[in-house]
């Protein structure tokens, strides 16, 4: 009996210490590092440029669990001239603090009509940057999606960058149980091996 009341309560500080260490995470820093940061394309008369450090949107920012704070990434601009066209666009946020990275992939669409005029274009990302474990909370990067419009010779949108942080998953009960049931089986094991 006594080992079932050790087993429970051990059973119970895990589950307390792994709810407070998500419940009670302190907030972090987090720093964009514009110099280390890319964004790159292969569509013909489509540039992709990150906006200006100088401009105080890569200023650094503390994120708190359930906070998040957006800004301005970078530009891409559509040009008129030639057929339509399509492609690949990557991009990469750096963090000096922490020391981590995102990386995003999307789609341009650059649609020309009569004589090369440009109509009109958009930029979606397939695959968004993988959440990034910080031990205790989560770190998530979102590229907004941007439709391009403008005159006929062309135009510009800006790409933004939503950054937010998260609880990091505590275990479920499913799983504590399955703990319990183990730590049950290893002092059942303990007490037939010692009246054996």
């Amino acid at each position: 009996m006594k080992g079932l009341k050790l087993t429970s309560a051990a059973l119970a500080g895990l589950l307390f210490t792994a709810w407070g260490a998500a419940a009670h995470a302190a907030p972090i820093t987090v720093n964009p590092s514009w110099l280390n940061s890319s964004i790159s394309n292969d569509v013909s008369n489509v540039t992709t440029l990150q906006t200006g450090a100088l401009s105080g949107n890569w200023a650094s920012f503390v994120l708190d669990i359930g906070d998040s704070n957006t800004f301005d990434f970078a530009t891409i601009t559509m040009t008129a001239g030639g057929s339509s066209s399509s492609g690949t666009v990557d991009a990469e946020l750096v963090f000096s603090q922490p020391t981590v990275s995102a990386e995003g992939e999307g789609q341009a669409v650059r649609n020309t009509g009569f004589l090369g005029a440009f109509t009109g274009g958009s930029l979606v990302w397939d695959t968004q940057p993988s959440p990034i474990d910080l031990g205790d909370s989560l770190l998530f990067v979102d590229f907004s999606d941007v439709d391009v419009s403008g005159s006929v010779l062309g135009g510009s949108s800006t790409i933004t960058a939503t950054v937010s942080r998260e609880a990091a998953p505590v275990p479920t009960p499913g799983t504590l149980a399955l703990f319990g049931l183990g730590l049950l089986g290893l002092v059942a094991g303990r007490r037939f091996l010692r009246n054996a």
